[in-house]
């Protein structure tokens, strides 16, 4: 967790912030006009806090669908969703894949970074991910 300074500093040295909602709550379970707070005041505090504009948004989860996505596109330029993989052009830019640091920790993952083997790793890497999200989504 970040200090207002410590977000206005990183933000001084060119780091854009983004916004994640009030309360980190899976936003496709909640009635809209609660989505649009959580999503609406989260930008708002930041930018406030800031004194500059946030563009971008992460889903709590990385959760959405078409009406959490067509709430969030009214406040922010693009969205990242936590689907393992890298940005093309065919992106969504309300779900943009993303590559979590965890799967890059040691010298020689971050090393793929570069090499054809990147996407290999990745979908081999999101099998268990999305299994794990099937299993998850079948609870209430």
């Amino acid at each position: 967790m970040l200090s207002w300074p410590e977000m206005r500093e990183m933000h001084r040295a060119g780091f854009a912030l983004g916004a994640h909602t009030l309360t980190h709550r899976n936003l496709t379970r909640l009635p809209s006009h609660l989505i649009e707070a959580e999503v609406s005041e989260s930008k708002k505090i930041i930018e406030d806090n800031l004194g500059a504009p946030v563009a971008a948004f992460a889903y709590p989860f990385g959760r959405h669908d078409d009406r959490t996505r067509e709430i969030v596109r009214r406040h922010f330029a693009c969205a990242c969703s936590d689907r393992l993989s890298l940005v093309t052009s065919g992106s969504n830019l309300h779900a943009l894949e993303r590559i979590d640091t965890y799967y890059l920790r040691t010298d020689r993952l971050f090393d793929m970074m570069l090499s054809r083997m990147l996407p290999w790793y990745l979908r081999t890497r999101n099998w268990p991910r999305q299994i794990r999200r099937s299993l998850v989504d079948l609870m209430p």
